[in-house]
């Protein structure tokens, strides 16, 4: 009998669990994976570069260093693949770019009429894969690291100072470079649709030879034709986004019970309306009617079955 009041009174405890009410009945149900899929996005963002000139005329006394702040804009498409908590992807951007700067270059002495060299990308693009982990109680936080090739398109002038009174000789440059890219970021995701993210990338470029004008040494007095440079840029750039994330409605602002990017940790407590958090025992409502009735049973089947007294 007493088996009996505990199976009806604490069994629908695991009862709950089984019919898949919620997870404060039972055991944590298994969540779905739903990071995999594709977004497509927009970004800002700013940093600096240095353009790097070689001297084809000697080792220069100053210069040839091209520092340029950058600014720039533009989108990214990607897809993820999600595994527990691992996030692994691929992305595409691109970036329209601001930026420009100026310095002395090409002044391998006094004797040498120097430079000024002029450089600004204005486009960049990269291609990349990233490793990350979803971190918070439901995943909705990567953090990632990535890496890949990047491509630029950088331009610019190489203009002679003074020459006494002669035409001042330049050359311009314009062409575009492969390179590599590495970065981190992080991820929030603000519904199932939308995220924001923030990021840091390192672009780094080997440049090609560009023309250098002729220019004029003094004393003695020579005309030095034109020549070869070789350029080479690095980048740091930070940047802020927004991603839309594919197969989402992008009106939905709140979540379903299943994570964005990971499984949430075994025993979370997860908030329903069809089962109260359980603090400690949990008796029914109807167990309670089958334990008093069962208790009324028992208290007169102990009755009826004792031995009347003598003098009754």
């Amino acid at each position: 009998m007493l088996d009996a009041i505990w199976s009806s009174s604490f069994g629908s405890h695991d009862n709950c669990a089984r019919r898949n009410r919620c997870n404060e009945c039972g055991r944590p149900r298994a969540r779905s994976e739903t990071a995999t899929g594709g977004y497509i996005g927009g970004h800002v963002g700013g940093g600096y570069g240095r353009t790097s000139f070689s001297n084809p005329y000697g080792p220069s006394i100053y210069g040839d260093v091209v520092d340029t702040p950058v600014f720039l804009a533009g989108g990214q498409i990607g897809y993820n693949w999600q595994k527990n908590g691992w996030v692994f992807g691929v992305e595409l951007d691109a970036s329209g770019a601001v930026s420009n700067g100026t310095n002395t270059c090409l002044a391998a002495s006094g004797f040498i009429v120097s430079a000024n060299c002029k450089a600004g990308p204005n486009v960049f693009a990269t291609g990349t894969g990233r490793v990350g982990y979803a971190f918070g109680a439901l995943g909705h936080t990567p953090a990632y690291l990535k890496g890949g090739v990047a491509w630029q398109n950088n331009r610019g002038d190489v203009v002679n100072n003074f020459e006494g009174g002669s035409p001042q000789e330049k050359a311009h440059f314009d062409y575009g470079r492969l390179g590599a890219t590495i970065g981190l970021g992080v991820e929030q995701a603000l519904t199932p649709a939308w995220s924001v993210k923030a990021e840091y990338d390192y672009l780094h470029f080997g440049g090609p030879s560009v023309a250098t004008p002729p220019t004029e040494q003094n004393p003695p007095f020579a005309i030095l034709p034109a020549n070869t440079t070789g350029l080479s840029s690095n980048y740091h750039i930070g940047k802020i986004g927004l991603n839309y994330h594919f197969g989402s409605d992008p009106w939905t602002a709140q979540w379903s019970d299943a994570p964005l990017y990971a499984k949430a940790p075994a025993g979370a407590p997860i908030r329903c309306s069809r089962c109260r958090p359980q603090a400690g025992w949990f008796i029914p409502v109807p167990a309670l009617s089958s334990l008093g009735f069962s208790l009324w049973n028992l208290t007169n089947s102990i009755r009826f079955s004792m031995p009347k007294s003598q003098n009754a």
